[in-house]
């Protein structure tokens, strides 16, 4: 029985802050940057994939839960290199509209572990910020430990790396490997 699969969508006509869901919009990038001799489920895996890893980095933005506005998704497409041309035919009306969340010129608030919140009063921020300052100067202390450890480890692994190099060298030269 074949898979149920989503069909590509037909996103001429649609407002530029329309939303289109995950599995559409994975249909309609597959179909266009499909590589020779994959399979359509392959390339939708490929690109769903992507997908989940621009969005974990911020690179792409929900509107909503595994859902896309339309205007950012066509941003997204045409910003990456590696397709150049390949989606020369999304309609202008999703490019022309910017999304509103562009438009702020406030940073974002800062991430708080859950259960944090930001200090209220000057000698709380105080203590905060000498809180972070040991915190830094910790990081900086470990990081400097791993680079002078890297150090003391690195003409050991220069030397280990030769010895592999040369004991290759000297196999080839014995004529290992070779069917008899």
């Amino acid at each position: 029985m074949p898979a149920c699969r989503t069909p590509v969508p037909n996103i001429a006509g649609l407002p530029a802050s329309h939303c289109i869901d995950l599995s559409s919009a994975v249909a309609f990038i597959a179909r266009h940057v499909r590589k020779q001799g994959e399979t359509d489920r392959r390339a939708r895996d490929r690109v769903r994939k992507l997908i989940g890893y621009h969005v974990e980095k911020g690179w792409l933005t929900e509107a909503a839960p595994r859902k896309f506005a339309l205007n950012e998704f066509g941003r997204w497409l045409h910003g990456r290199e590696d397709w150049t041309g390949k989606f020369a035919n999304i309609p202008a009306n999703v490019l022309i509209e910017p999304p509103a969340a562009s438009l702020s010129l406030t940073p974002p608030p800062p991430e708080l572990p859950r259960g944090a919140a930001l200090p209220t009063n000057l000698e709380d921020s105080h203590h905060l910020i000498n809180d972070l300052i040991a915190e830094i100067n910790q990081l900086r202390r470990e990081k400097e430990a791993a680079i002078a450890k890297i150090r003391d480890l690195e003409p050991v692994a220069l030397k280990r790396r030769e010895r592999s190099r040369k004991a290759v060298v000297a196999g080839k030269q014995r004529g290992r490997g070779k069917a008899k």
